[in-house]
């Protein structure tokens, strides 16, 4: 069922379980919009109407981001959030096996993350699990001559892992994950009782057509 804005604003820090976070990511397209200039991390964010959009679709945002200042942009409250931000994964510069990225807690004040689309780009991310309390996750983009399947193909041919906890195992979710190729990534992660969860919506920004959505926990029972 389609949300206004309030109700998707309401709907991000409520406490849906994943099959409904699912399902109403299956009906409402959404865009992250974050100022990369940033470093990642705790920001405060607001969801807001992209007016430049045939069908107005909610938009997530930091509040430090220069199209705030646009007075076409109806604001609505504010809420906390971690963003993350992309990190360029040259070939064959970048080291896979210390990779950093932000630290997701699972008790601050902070139960929403963000980051911008994915369209080509590869998450890695470790889950937390007892005596590990917090997810780390990076965003990748390839650069320097190869494209996203060749990202995540490497990825997952050479398992990754995060420079701050080396021994712990890393997941990827990336291009070859995808179901359709024609497809952008929109990317939010939530955190309901202390566990978070990613979401992958794939959506055509031409058709603006809704074809799957992933439901991956970051999180070990």
């Amino acid at each position: 069922m389609p949300l206004d804005l309030l109700q998707f604003r309401q709907f991000l820090t409520s406490g849906a379980t994943p099959a409904q976070v699912k399902a109403t990511l299956e009906n409402n397209p959404f865009s992250i919009l974050v100022n990369l200039s940033e470093a990642g991390g705790p920001a405060i964010s607001v969801v807001t109407l992209n007016s430049a959009e045939m069908t107005p679709k909610p938009i997530i945002m930091q509040t430090t981001n220069n199209m705030l200042m646009s007075p076409t942009i109806a604001k609505s409250p504010s809420f906390h959030s971690s963003v993350l931000n992309v990190t360029p994964a040259p070939r064959p510069a970048f080291n896979a096996q210390a990779l950093t990225g932000i630290r997701l807690a699972l008790d601050d004040a902070n139960d929403v993350m963000v980051t911008t689309r994915l369209n080509g780009c590869s998450l890695v991310f470790q889950k937390s699990r007892p005596g590990h309390d917090y997810v780390r996750i990076v965003h990748l983009q390839p650069t320097m001559g190869w494209n996203g399947q060749q990202l995540c193909r490497y990825l997952l041919d050479n398992p990754p892992h995060f420079a701050a906890d080396p021994t712990l195992p890393a997941f990827v979710f990336g291009r070859l994950h995808q179901s359709r190729d024609d497809a952008d990534v929109n990317i939010i992660a939530l955190r309901r009782g202390g566990r978070w969860t990613l979401y992958a919506q794939e959506y055509n920004l031409d058709t603006k057509a809704i074809f799957e959505v992933h439901v991956i926990p970051l999180y070990e029972l």
